[in-house]
């Protein structure tokens, strides 16, 4: 199964050894080539209770539900939301959103990074994009 023909090589080189994953990845690349999606799938596979031979997530053990409905309890996106402040067009119903992550997410964080796991040991946070940081953010997430 292959989400994305391209990023096929990257994607064994990184399942072939997770033990020998790093702590943190930079996926970076042109935009609109599936950086998220191959880093969601990533954390997904890492979380997985029982990933396939292809370093996938099997998608059916209790991990890979959790996942997929948006709350496994060792998961945690970061990306710039709409807040309360949006302006009349975001009230109207759009979903648009804030152009920065903000320091209040990256402290949020500071919890679930210093508290231990809920399986297996593993946790897993996705920020995107990076660049999207404010630079208080970016410093209170390098204190992480």
């Amino acid at each position: 199964m292959s989400m994305y023909p391209w990023l096929d090589t990257l994607w064994q080189g990184f399942t072939a050894h997770p033990e020998r994953l790093p702590h943190a990845l930079l996926l970076e690349g042109a935009r609109g080539i599936g950086k998220r999606d191959f880093a969601l799938a990533l954390a997904a596979a890492w979380l997985c209770e029982r990933p396939g031979s292809d370093g996938h997530a099997c998608g059916q053990c209790r991990a890979c539900h959790w996942f997929a409905q948006g709350s496994h309890p060792d998961f945690r996106l970061l990306e710039p939301f709409a807040g309360e402040d949006e302006d009349a067009e975001a009230e109207e119903g759009a979903s648009r959103k804030k152009r920065e992550i903000s320091i209040a997410q990256v402290r949020a964080l500071h919890d679930f990074v210093n508290l231990s796991s809920h399986c297996a040991g593993r946790r897993a946070v996705v920020l995107h994009p990076a660049e999207t940081l404010n630079p208080a953010a970016a410093n209170a997430l390098l204190k992480t």
